[in-house]
């Protein structure tokens, strides 16, 4: 939420008190939602939404399959229900291999441009099938790549994920 306004702390109070009475929201990774005594808003357990995200992040590379496309392994598991959020996805760079975090945050960064301007194809083939894919993309090279290079490898994997039915 972006907001403009000479007057801003009038309009927060307004955004406040319109968001206190709308309820719930209809899908929130699974978590349990409840009203705060307090102030009256929605509010989600911490624990709750920790635990859910950790158990899909586990059957996801227990059960998953893997592919490879030059810097770049794909994680992903193909589940048959259907969702408001078709494809799911995790960026991951090792600290392994990539000990200073401006590198790793670099790549993560090219890693998600990347899949940002690719992602329309392979959402609208999921929706067609009634399919969602949690994917995981793990950034194995040796050396910080440029962004073209990860950006054709994104592309011949969302190819590869597009073609799984």
């Amino acid at each position: 939420l972006l907001i403009f306004s000479k007057e801003s702390e009038q309009l927060l109070d307004m955004i406040k008190y319109e968001m206190k009475n709308i309820g719930p929201p209809e899908y929130y990774n699974g978590a349990d939602m409840s009203i705060n005594p307090e102030n009256g808003y929605w509010q989600i357990s911490a624990k709750t939404y920790i635990k859910n995200t950790c158990e899909k992040i586990e059957k996801l590379f227990d059960r998953g399959n893997s592919k490879r496309a030059g810097c770049i392994n794909m994680v992903y598991l193909v589940l048959n229900q259907e969702s408001d959020v078709p494809v799911q996805v995790m960026f991951s760079v090792p600290k392994k291999l990539f000990r200073k975090a401006v590198d790793r945050n670099l790549l993560k960064r090219r890693m998600r441009e990347a899949y940002r301007l690719n992602k329309r194809d392979i959402a609208e083939s999921l929706r067609k099938n009634n399919k969602n894919v949690s994917a995981a993309f793990i950034y194995n090279g040796k050396t910080v790549e440029k962004y073209a290079v990860i950006e054709r490898n994104f592309k011949q994997l969302l190819e590869q994920l597009e073609l799984i039915q």
